[in-house]
């Protein structure tokens, strides 16, 4: 039995293009879902990795002992997942938010980076940096 290739070239570009859009139609809709659902949390949590990484690397720059940095790293972990999870959320329970245009999205984001500085600066207390 001869075995035939077909490549993409021979195929009808319409016809390539319409289940090009029928599949991106199809992720779209699951991504719309997943968001609803606020399930898309993957990129939540490594960009929290991230952050709670760098942290402790610059909290070891300063001498910080390992066992309170990696307690420290966690808290940063849970704290940052926990406010960007939230606000993204609120930018799906209300689709205004996402908008510059509106007044109230940049109350949000003042607000998240409230929360982030504040986050910051309960480490640096723990940390024994200043004393209250």
């Amino acid at each position: 039995m001869k075995r035939y290739v077909i490549s993409y070239k021979d195929l009808d570009p319409a016809f390539v293009e319409s289940e090009n859009k029928a599949i991106r139609a199809e992720i779209e809709a699951e991504n719309d879902e997943l968001k609803r659902l606020g399930k898309p949390l993957f990129p939540i949590f490594t960009h929290a990795s991230i952050h709670g990484i760098l942290m402790s690397i610059v909290l070891l720059c300063f001498g910080v002992e390992f066992d309170k940095v990696f307690d420290l790293f966690v808290f940063q972990l849970l704290s940052h997942f926990a406010i960007d999870t939230l606000k993204g959320k609120m930018n799906v329970w209300f689709p205004s938010l996402t908008n510059p245009a509106n007044k109230f999205h940049w109350y949000v984001f003042g607000f998240d980076q409230y929360l982030h500085a504040l986050i910051i600066i309960c480490i640096t207390y723990l940390c024994g940096g200043f004393v209250f």
